[in-house]
C-alpha cells in the first residue's frame, strides 16, 4: 500500500514507518534534507537524479537515482517492491551513511574545517 506524508509534527515518526521512500521531483533541490531524512529513517530511498540527490546517494549502494521525466519511477518501484535484499540492503547501507557521514560529530568537525 502507498502512503502520503503530509505536515505532522515528528517526521522521522512517520518515515520510520515506510519501507521505500519516493522523491521525484522534476526540478533541481540544492539539498534534500527530507532524503537525508528518510535515508536516516531507514527507509530505501527512490530520486530523481537532479541537484542533492544526485550528491547525496549512491547508486545501487545507498539509494536509487532516476530521471524523473520517463518511467524509470515505475521500473524502481517494481525492483524494490520484488527484491526485498535489495530493498534492505539500501536501507542497511543509507542509514549508515547519514549516521557517519552526517553526524553531528561529522558536521561539526568539517564546518571546523571551514573556519
Amino acid at each position: 500500500s502507498f502512503q502520503v506524508i503530509q505536515c505532522v509534527s515528528d517526521i522521522f515518526d512517520e518515515l520510520s514507518s515506510l519501507d521505500i521512500f519516493v522523491h521525484c521531483s522534476r526540478d533541481s533541490e540544492p539539498l534534500g534534507r527530507v532524503i537525508l531524512e528518510a535515508m536516516s529513517s531507514g527507509c530505501a530511498v527512490i530520486a530523481g537524479n537532479l541537484g542533492g540527490p544526485k550528491e547525496i546517494i549512491r547508486p545501487g549502494l545507498t539509494g536509487l537515482l532516476i530521471d524523473p521525466r520517463d518511467n524509470a519511477l515505475e521500473q524502481a518501484l517494481r525492483k524494490l517492491l520484488s527484491d526485498a535484499s535489495l530493498r534492505h540492503r539500501l536501507q542497511r547501507n543509507a542509514l549508515e551513511y547519514c549516521n557517519t557521514s552526517f553526524s553531528w560529530k561529522e558536521l561539526i568537525s568539517r564546518f571546523e574545517g571551514l573556519l
